[in-house]
């Protein structure tokens, strides 16, 4: 089973590629598990456990339902040191997905509702790019794969992943491509005989 932790800026895409991961019958992908740090709204600030024992917890219990990858979801502001070597420490795979930050800005200050400013947009882009390379750094040394939003959109709305995407990714995560082919093949009739 390979454990493996998603990392990424907010509005880098990662629902829509946890959407395809857990699409797989073999994979399962969970959302931000700690939200924020200082926020008792996340799994881990709902536990009592340091995060060793919860992350231990979780690949653990997810392990036992016979998964060939299990994830979750990690946010820059979400890390810290702790976090840093219980992935180098257990050997965690690492999902970099990264976000022009030009878009990335935009989309997060349209949601917020926050005025535009070229100041704002200079300062988050610097920002972005300090923690990019601060974490390509600190975890290049394990198994890492970085991935781009715009080589997994190319820069259209889509419906599903492109294919060499969808490929490239599952090799990595040591899963069978033809099974996915198979599971949408299935999901597909059940809607038609719901319909």
């Amino acid at each position: 089973m390979k454990k493996v932790c998603l990392i990424s800026q907010q509005g880098s895409g990662t629902n829509l590629l946890r959407a395809f991961l857990n699409s797989h019958s073999d994979i399962y992908f969970a959302d931000e598990l700690f939200v924020s740090r200082t926020d008792k709204t996340g799994e881990f600030q709902k536990s009592d456990l340091s995060v060793t024992e919860f992350l231990d917890d979780f690949y653990s219990f997810y392990s036992q339902h016979n998964l060939k990858s299990i994830g979750f979801d990690l946010k820059y502001n979400q890390i810290d040191s702790e976090i840093l070597v219980y992935l180098k420490n257990k050997n965690i795979s690492v999902i970099h997905l990264l976000r022009d930050t030009g878009r990335t800005f935009l989309k997060n200050i349209t949601e917020k509702g926050q005025v535009f400013s070229y100041e704002n947009i200079d300062s988050y882009s610097k920002r972005v790019k300090e923690n990019i390379v601060m974490y390509r750094n600190i975890l290049k040394s394990s198994d890492y794969l970085e991935l781009t939003y715009e080589d997994m959109t190319r820069g259209k709305e889509i419906k599903e992943l492109p294919l060499d995407f969808e490929q490239r990714l599952l090799k990595w995560l040591n899963v069978d491509y033809r099974k996915l082919e198979i599971d949408k093949k299935v999901v597909t009739k059940d809607l038609i005989k719901e319909f």
